[in-house]
C-alpha cells in the first residue's frame, strides 16, 4: 500500500463565525491515508471528513457539508510520517 495526501473540498452549508460578519460556506482540508489506489485514498479521505462532521469534532454545528475529493497525490513514507496534520481552511464562498 502507498501513502496519499488527499485534498478535500466541503461546501453546501453556512456557519456564522464568532469573529467575522461573513458566514463560512466552504472549506479545504488535507489528510494523509494509506491505500492501494488514488480512488481508494479519496474514498478513505472522504469517510474521515464525513465522520468528523457527523460524529466527531464538528458534529455540534449540525451541518452536513457536501464533500468532494479535489486531489489525491501519492507521497513517500518520509512525507507521510513528517507531515503535520493540517487543520481546516474555511472560506466565505
Amino acid at each position: 500500500m502507498a501513502y496519499f495526501r488527499v485534498v478535500i473540498e466541503g461546501s453546501g452549508f453556512e456557519l456564522l463565525s464568532s469573529t467575522e460578519q461573513t458566514p463560512i460556506r466552504g472549506f479545504l482540508v488535507s489528510r494523509i491515508v494509506r491505500a492501494r489506489t488514488a480512488v481508494e485514498a479519496g474514498d478513505l479521505g472522504l469517510a474521515r471528513i464525513s465522520d468528523e462532521w457527523s460524529t466527531g469534532k464538528y458534529s455540534s454545528h449540525g451541518v452536513s457539508p457536501v464533500v468532494s475529493v479535489s486531489e489525491a497525490q501519492s507521497i513517500g513514507l518520509l512525507s507521510a510520517l513528517f507531515s503535520r496534520r493540517p487543520g481546516y481552511v474555511f472560506h466565505p464562498g
